[in-house]
């Protein structure tokens, strides 16, 4: 049976009719009264109290156990944040901002206990994969290597950082990507000897701009083309990711 153990209660006047809004997620509208929260992931104030008319006064829980209304199934020890209608759901999204951990198992539109967290919204977040390579063994125009990462994401930048420089003029090689067979359009890297002969150079990828998702089961591939082989030089793609 849901519970409550209030910490902090604030008082804040209706901005809506907030009849049907009770054990909702509310926050401030640009006026400072309180209303439902309508956009998911982005949490609020904490959980509205009392169901009021619009211009009453009404109790938000922000710290403690309050009971909130479930927007779908949730799991006991999940971490809630808000869907369209200031429901609490399980989070999915590294961008959702954390309104709670649910105490108690529950289905749409029932009403549980939440210990309320309200972390905040912690953004994009960015992983580095860093793939070592010899330049002289990319003699033609070639899958290099491929490899699955295991989760969700999208390609945003791609970069060569140089640890060998290399030294034998007019060589070039031109690096790109792949997700699944399919090409992401930007993200190549064209690599010379001009632009890699000394160490800690640095060469940047082209923008990425298309066809840069992948699942938990996609491949990546790092391809080569324009390829006039190297004889010597070694150094690091780097692929940035967002999640």
């Amino acid at each position: 049976m849901a519970g409550e153990i209030p910490v902090l209660y604030q008082s804040f006047v209706a901005g809506a009719d907030l009849t049907s809004s009770a054990f909702l997620v509310g926050t401030l509208n640009s006026s400072g009264l309180i209303v439902p929260q309508t956009t998911a992931g982005q949490g609020g104030i904490g959980i509205i109290q009392d169901a009021v008319l619009a211009t009453r006064v009404t109790s938000v829980m922000s710290i403690g156990v309050s009971r909130a209304v479930y927007g779908g199934t949730v799991n006991y020890g999940d971490h809630l944040t808000n869907d369209v209608s200031g429901r609490l759901v399980t989070s999915t999204a590294k961008t959702d901002c954390i309104v709670g951990i649910a105490l108690e198992s529950g289905a749409v539109n029932e009403i549980h206990s939440v210990f309320l967290s309200n972390s905040i919204n912690s953004g994009t977040a960015y992983t580095s994969i860093a793939i070592p390579l010899q330049l002289a063994a990319i003699t033609t125009a070639t899958n290099v290597l491929t490899f699955t990462p295991g989760y969700a994401g999208s390609i945003v930048k791609t970069q060569f950082a140089v640890s060998t420089p290399a030294s034998t003029a007019s060589k070039a090689a031109t690096l790109g990507l792949a997700i699944s067979g399919t090409n992401v359009t930007g993200g190549a890297v064209a690599l010379t000897t001009a632009a890699i002969n000394a160490l800690n150079s640095n060469v940047a990828g082209s923008a990425v701009t298309a066809n840069n998702s992948f699942g938990a089961t996609d491949t990546i591939t790092v391809v080569s083309s324009s390829v006039t082989a190297f004889a010597e030089g070694q150094g690091s793609l780097i692929i940035t990711i967002a999640q």
